[in-house]
């Protein structure tokens, strides 16, 4: 598919109205005509169409002023237009719209090309004395001028597989079951751009040309997917009769598949491919091979009816690899991620109401819901808290006024559904009277620690990575204080009662 880049003009009471912003090259035929030759774009990509025009004037010519641009094949303007390519051949003549224009459609190109387009323009009046007379030469007088455009190929960045509406990269081995369609995309490089018709071809497992290809896996073993335009992209893909996969107990949206949060339960459990059920292998064993960070519950573990096992995340992060073993003595691995809570976000509930006194300055708001990320995981099994903590960073008009430390709430609250603290909201603020006129600036910083255990400990387990910021300050005159948290943020001027 061609995406079209225009030239546009308008005439409005005669006088010529041409796009800003155009790029140009100019070269001046004798004294005259002149004419300049334009296009929007000195750059395009395989399968973009340019429109290129000109601009033309005649300084002998008593009908129209100097240097104003005329398009159009009015015979009281030029007498002929004519366009060739005097370099380069990547590219589809779509030839002249009216005269005034030409069109080029890049081709497709594994290379960067030029294309160098030359207009010449003829006026081949004679003059007969007269000097009302709109044309004044004496003999046929050609103007001509080029320009040259860079045509870019449009390759491929990666070959994703389809997710819903959109695509994921395939960073590694893609692990399907036999009987499964897989829609592969290729992503075009640079982003956004289209690439040229029957582009790329698709080759290995897949054929035909296109961005898009479904391929359908009927048989077990390991293959290989190429798309290629300007350049070539591959993938491979391992396909089984059955394999493993993790199945957590909170499961929601956007869960991230073989990831659990710290705490979280799930079951390993087998998939199968087409002509496949769990009586064609049992029984089978499953066995941890490698990692500390889950556990099986109960271990040794259980094996379900349908050849399931149950699972739990420990306290710590860290990656465990499971191996299950079937009655033939084939094997089939899985790596489970364990992740612990690292933030919080947060919405900005309300803001605080003061009684206005002249001179008190501060800000303050409630916040809920919190919630703990990552967010593709659940953390229904952590507790948290914010710690107490003294001010810092303090600057400005704060060094002269006690700076109250951080007073925590010292309970661990839980984690509900959409990993949201389930505390009633967290409530920032802060207040100094007598601050001096005209308002000195301030600044000061609460560098807040939380901390988190997994439930039924009762002590500590670990800390988020980075301290939780809490920021307060005053501006210079007019006393504004600014206070942030976790996202939020809120102002006030201290002759109002509340914040925004």
């Amino acid at each position: 598919m061609s995406r079209r880049i225009s030239l546009c003009a308008l005439v409005v009471l005669g006088v010529m109205i041409v796009c800003q912003g155009m790029a140009r090259a100019e070269i001046k035929a004798g004294d005259a005509p002149t004419i300049e030759v334009e296009s929007p774009e000195t750059t395009i990509y395989s399968g973009e169409e340019v429109e290129i025009g000109f601009t033309w004037s005649d300084e002998d010519d008593e009908h129209f002023e100097p240097g104003l641009p005329v398009c159009g094949n009015d015979d009281d303007d030029y007498d002929t237009v004519s366009w060739s390519v005097t370099s380069g051949d990547a590219y589809v003549d779509t030839g002249a719209d009216d005269g005034a224009t030409f069109t080029v459609t890049g081709k497709h190109v594994t290379t960067d090309q030029t294309i160098t387009i030359q207009a010449t323009v003829s006026d081949d009046a004679t003059d007969d004395g007269d000097d009302n007379d709109v044309n004044t030469f004496e003999d046929t007088t050609d103007a001509v001028d080029s320009i040259t455009i860079t045509l870019k190929p449009v390759k491929i960045r990666a070959i994703q597989e389809a997710d819903g509406d959109d695509g994921v990269d395939i960073e590694s081995t893609l692990h399907v079951l036999k009987g499964d369609t897989v829609t592969f995309i290729a992503a075009p490089d640079p982003e956004g751009k289209e690439f040229p018709d029957n582009q790329p071809v698709w080759s290995g497992s897949a054929s035909g040309t296109g961005e898009e290809v479904d391929v359908t896996f009927d048989t077990e073993g390991t293959f290989t997917v190429t798309a290629t335009c300007a350049n070539s992209k591959s993938v491979t893909v391992e396909v089984a009769k059955y394999k493993p996969v993790c199945d957590p107990v909170w499961d929601f949206t956007d869960r991230a598949e073989k990831k659990l949060g710290v705490g979280e339960k799930a079951t390993l459990n087998i998939e199968f491919g087409t002509g496949m059920d769990y009586d064609d292998i049992k029984p089978v064993t499953w066995t941890r091979t490698s990692g500390t960070a889950i556990t099986f519950d109960p271990d040794p573990p259980l094996v379900d009816p349908l050849g399931g096992v149950e699972i739990v995340a420990g306290a710590e992060a860290g990656t465990c690899t499971f191996t299950m073993t079937d009655k033939n003595n084939d094997t089939a691995t899985i790596d489970v991620e364990v992740v612990e809570p690292e933030s919080f976000s947060g919405t900005r509930l309300s803001c605080d109401t003061y009684t206005v006194a002249q001179g008190t300055v501060g800000a303050g708001m409630k916040i809920s819901p919190i919630v703990v990320h990552p967010t593709d995981v659940s953390f229904k099994k952590v507790q948290l808290r914010e710690t107490d903590g003294p001010a810092s960073n303090i600057e400005g008009h704060f060094k002269y006024v006690t700076v109250p430390p951080h007073d925590a709430n010292d309970n661990f609250a839980g984690v509900g559904e959409g990993n949201e603290w389930e505390v009633q909201y967290d409530h920032p603020s802060f207040t100094s009277t007598n601050w001096p006129l005209p308002y000195p600036e301030g600044s000061f910083d609460v560098e807040i620690e939380v901390e988190w255990l997994v439930d039924p400990h009762t002590t500590k387990d670990g800390t988020f990575d980075n301290d939780v910021l809490q920021r307060h300050e005053v501006e210079k005159l007019t006393g504004n204080a600014t206070l942030t948290k976790i996202g939020c943020q809120v102002e006030r001027d201290p002759t109002e009662a509340q914040g925004h």
